[in-house]
């Protein structure tokens, strides 16, 4: 599975200091503030998107609140620098997919779960081109390729692309 939780936070004026034991890809759809990541803090609005690697500390201000939608992945393809890893969504491409994946995991309808590790792959890719740092072994840009091509095609599964190559998907997803 490519991501292991979903979720919006409510309206929050600070969230204390904490970890995950995976990356973590926050987007801020709600308020201004600052943020403290690891050893580094960033100023964060509407649209920023902060990538928080496992097991770093992380917490959040804002003196009017402010809401997230975030989403857990065991493994992503960002070196793990240290550095406060954020960017400002000025097209709205990572907003569209969080969305779209929150959506469609929490009413849980039809062919969902394919459909979401399909845009969740779309997602990892989106904010690892973002950060400078897209893998560029051809297998797995191949099979990001084929998944961002093919999410709404309810047949095509990532599973059976990875199967069909003889691929191991551990492999894959360290690359």
């Amino acid at each position: 599975m490519y991501y292991t939780a979903i979720g919006r936070s409510k309206l929050l004026t600070y969230s204390g200091s904490h970890t995950h034991d995976e990356w973590e890809v926050v987007l801020n759809s709600e308020g201004e503030g600052v943020a403290e990541i690891g050893e580094g803090t960033v100023r964060f609005g509407v649209g920023t998107v902060c990538c928080i690697p496992p097991n770093t500390p992380h917490k959040k201000r804002a003196e009017g609140g402010f809401r997230d939608l975030y989403i857990h992945f065991p493994i992503m393809g960002i070196p793990e620098t240290g550095g406060v890893l954020c960017f400002e969504d000025e097209d709205h491409h990572v907003e569209q997919l969080m969305g779209m994946i929150h959506a469609l995991y929490h009413k849980k309808t039809g062919n969902y779960r394919e459909i979401t590790e399909h845009l969740a792959l779309a997602l990892e890719r989106t904010v690892v081109e973002r950060l400078g740092a897209l893998p560029t072994d051809p297998r797995v840009s191949h099979l990001a390729d084929l998944a961002v091509e093919n999410f709404n095609d309810p047949d095509f599964s990532i599973a059976d692309e990875i199967a069909a190559g003889g691929y191991c998907t551990d492999h894959l997803r360290r690359l």
